[in-house]
């Protein structure tokens, strides 16, 4: 396949004199292109920092490629035909070992502009003085620029390319040691096992789970998940990175943490990310299960993040497993049928409290807070103590339980934890 809208120099457009200084210089060119090559590889490794460092056996292979481009190049000038898919293939490859070096793109394509400059010296220094060959550099100069950016066009792609296809190798080979943990499987076989303990993943490792749902429609589009796993990827408040994978239509992520860790730190860290997120316009609804004694209890602690996620609102945000009471718990998963046995006046109480405040609720709670001790309650609410004395009493009085009594502040405080999770 031919380039479009890059030739080598149509010779048959060219005056007589201009022709001949023009296969001159492109014959120079061919024929000194391994100094030219060698002088383009100093000056990278020069002007460089990511190639300064780089090993011989790497120069060679730069060199080479340099050289395999400026040959056929030269050619294609010399025999005033366009360029070829062959011509240019070689950068195209050479960026696939550019990128598996870790070499960012912009070093590799800056490489290309001093290549460039490499080639216009070149031309320069071996023109002539005359109208003929100052014709002749023009033309060469105009072939040059244009062949350099074909040439880093391709070339980034490849870079490119071979990156995207790397990512997906990690994108599968994560889902693959994830589908491995949720399956209750050991992990097997060295580079599994490798990318298991890079995330701190081992048989006694400490480890929650964490699943993620887009909140609302549409689902997220590839570069929306990509910029979620990677936030959940980089949550703080874990020893390693945590391992990150996206399956069907949820974000699972687990999160090795040190023996005895506070939760709180890691669901925190959830929370900002999560947050952070909502700002880009990706809205994610976010279950973190209890933390495992072991890799093998992962399937538990699964299912576990997806009973959170049964507990986070219709607006998205996290549900830390860790940071609930059992009675809490048992309260937000509830049937309906729970709240229908809250006797009518208690329920009376709660709604008419909310409209005004809340502060009978603050009252129950502060009294339970503070062991039934009337007086610490009221210094906790900042009200006086006979203020606190007549809220129970109005509390007692319109819903016929005493707050004093254990049984019935129990019977209150499950009321208003059920009231609230509806």
């Amino acid at each position: 396949m031919t380039i479009r809208g890059m030739t080598g120099g149509s010779h048959s457009k060219m005056d007589a004199a201009v022709r001949k200084e023009y296969l001159r210089i492109a014959r120079r060119i061919h024929a000194d292109a391994v100094e030219l090559c060698e002088e383009a590889v100093r000056a990278m490794s020069s002007e460089i920092p990511e190639f300064s460092t780089v090993s011989d056996e790497f120069r060679v292979d730069l060199h080479h490629s340099l050289m395999v481009g400026t040959t056929k190049a030269a050619t294609a000038s010399i025999e005033g035909r366009r360029l070829t898919d062959a011509d240019i293939a070689s950068p195209r490859t050479f960026a696939a070992k550019i990128a598996q070096r870790g070499i960012p793109l912009e070093a590799y394509l800056k490489g290309f502009r001093i290549v460039q400059r490499v080639y216009w010296n070149a031309i320069s220094s071996y023109a002539l003085p005359s109208p003929a060959t100052d014709r002749a550099v023009l033309m060469l100069s105009s072939e040059l620029v244009r062949f350099t950016h074909l040439l880093s066009d391709y070339a980034a792609q490849g870079y490119l390319e071979y990156q995207s296809s790397t990512i997906a190798e990690d994108d599968r080979r994560r889902r693959d040691l994830a589908e491995t943990l949720l399956a209750g499987k050991a992990v097997t076989g060295r580079p599994m096992v490798e990318l298991a303990r890079a995330h701190g993943i081992t048989p006694d490792a400490s480890i929650a789970v964490i699943v993620a749902v887009s909140v609302g429609s549409p689902p997220l589009g590839a570069d929306e998940l990509y910029v979620a796993c990677a936030a959940l990827g980089g949550i703080g408040g874990t020893d390693r990175r945590p391992l990150v994978a996206a399956r069907h239509e949820e974000i699972m992520a687990f999160a090795a943490a040190r023996p005895g860790a506070d939760p709180r730190r890691l669901s925190e860290a959830l929370t900002a990310a999560t947050e952070e997120l909502a700002e880009q316009g990706i809205r994610l609804a976010v279950g973190m299960s209890t933390i495992t004694e072991g890799a093998a209890d992962l399937p538990r602690a699964y299912a576990e993040a997806r009973l959170a996620l049964d507990l986070v609102g219709p607006g998205g945000g996290v549900t830390a497993l860790p940071l609930l009471s059992p009675f809490r718990y048992l309260a937000l998963r509830a049937d309906p049928t729970a709240w229908h046995l809250v006797s009518p006046p208690v329920r009376e109480l709660l709604e008419t409290d909310r409209m005004r405040g809340g502060t009978l609720v603050d009252t129950i709670r502060a009294f339970a807070d503070a062991d039934l001790n009337l007086r610490a309650a009221a210094q906790e609410l900042k009200v006086h103590h006979n203020t606190a004395q007549y809220r129970l009493q109005r509390i007692q009085e319109r819903t016929g339980r005493n707050p004093r009594h254990i049984a019935d502040l129990v019977e209150l405080l499950t009321a208003i934890a059920l009231f609230e999770s509806r």
